[in-house]
């Protein structure tokens, strides 16, 4: 089912989690992890940071995922190891996440930490760091 999404009906409301399957990056984007040539334009717009709040190998459990639901802008990410990684939030630096992570560790969220979004896989901040200082 390619048209098939995630949901949480809450009350009344259905609230979506927008689901993102890691897709390989292409060449181009694979070779600029490890280039020291400067990100592209298109590159650099495809660069975020966001909060990795948990991963999860199976079902995440009921009491999580609500929590998980009081917050804007989640994404869910599948990655190739086949866990499902829950991130918030969307920022273009890192300083920007780190005070949202600070926010979301004051409201319990104690394991949270930054990641990057480079192309829709998530990537250590250390790496989305560098690539950024090219």
């Amino acid at each position: 089912l390619n048209s098939a999404f995630v949901v949480i009906i809450k009350g009344a409301n259905i609230i979506p989690i927008n689901n993102q399957k890691s897709r390989p990056l292409n060449n181009e984007q694979s070779q600029s992890l490890n280039s020291i040539e400067p990100l592209t334009p298109e590159q650099k717009s495809n660069l975020k940071f966001r909060v990795q709040l948990g991963s999860f190998k199976n079902q995440i459990p009921n009491q999580i995922l609500e929590e998980y639901m009081e917050l804007e802008n989640i994404k869910q990410f599948k990655g190739q190891d086949e866990y499902i990684r829950y991130a918030a939030g969307e920022f273009d630096t890192y300083e920007e996440a780190t005070e949202f992570k600070t926010q979301l560790r004051n409201q319990g969220f104690e394991g949270c930490y930054v990641v990057g979004d480079y192309f829709g896989n998530l990537i250590p901040s250390s790496k989305a760091i560098e690539m950024l200082k090219k």
